[in-house]
């Protein structure tokens, strides 16, 4: 029971280089590289000069929740409040 769960695959570029440096262990770990790999994706294209700058902080906070709780763990889904469907109008 005390034994960590086997390290998952880093999310990797095209190219197989990755961008991401603290180790992925866990589903709720593997579930934030994707949202981070779906923010780079955006970056890339709105705010390229930005990328790196904001790639290392969210590596940096990524990396803090390991040390601090020795795992990222997401928020259960029945304990969050139902998002509203209807559309955001301006």
């Amino acid at each position: 029971m005390n034994r960590l769960p086997p390290e998952a695959p880093s999310p990797v570029l095209a190219d197989g280089i990755s961008l991401l440096t603290a180790p992925v262990r866990t589903d709720d770990e593997r579930l934030c590289r994707q949202v981070i790999d779906f923010v780079e994706g955006l970056l890339r294209k709105e705010a390229p000069d930005r990328v790196d700058a904001i790639l290392r902080r969210l590596d940096d906070e990524y990396r803090a929740e390991q040390d601090k709780h020795g795992t990222v763990r997401l928020a259960d889904p029945d304990t969050l409040p139902i998002a509203d469907p209807s559309p955001v109008r301006n």
